[in-house]
């Protein structure tokens, strides 16, 4: 029979919130997103992308109503 050393614990360590793997992708994917409709707006607001083209909050307005 085997005995078990006393120094060994069998609590699973607990993580803090950032070394959660599904919260880290959670977060990069909003943070992504924020980026993407900053770069977004600024173009459309600068006419740079296209000519005419609607700004991300006028699109977010109307799939909101729709």
């Amino acid at each position: 029979m085997t005995s078990i050393p006393k120094n060994v614990t069998h609590k699973k360590q607990q993580l803090t919130i950032f070394e959660n793997e599904n919260f880290r992708a959670l977060l990069l994917f909003i943070v992504s997103l924020g980026i993407f409709l900053l770069f977004w707006e600024l173009g459309a607001k600068m006419k740079v992308f296209a000519k005419g083209m609607p700004t991300a909050s006028l699109t977010i307005k109307e799939l909101w109503y729709w």
